[in-house]
């Protein structure tokens, strides 16, 4: 019976903190696959964001954090097609 309840709970996300960092610069190179490659000042190696994957960036004391989580598209509220907001016509 507990596994019943199991399946229902959603998914847990995957962090993967990319950087730590005083300062960044960030370039992100779109490919025909979907996938997007990061590169940065820091690494000497592209990081590669797949099409279900974010990336979060955010500041926590005096840090730049680069992360990567998987998430849904859906949860940007974004039409895939044509990348373009959704629109709720009342």
């Amino acid at each position: 019976m507990e596994d019943r309840f199991r399946s229902q709970a959603p998914p847990m996300e995957t962090r993967d903190v990319l950087l730590k960092a005083d300062r960044v610069a960030v370039v992100f190179e779109r490919l025909p696959d979907g996938k997007i490659h990061v590169t940065t000042s820091s690494w000497n190696d592209a990081k590669v964001i797949l099409p279900n994957q974010v990336l979060e960036a955010a500041v926590i004391g005096k840090q730049v954090v680069l992360v990567r989580v998987d998430k849904p598209i859906a949860y940007l509220d974004i039409d895939e097609t044509s990348l373009l907001p959704r629109r709720c016509d009342a």
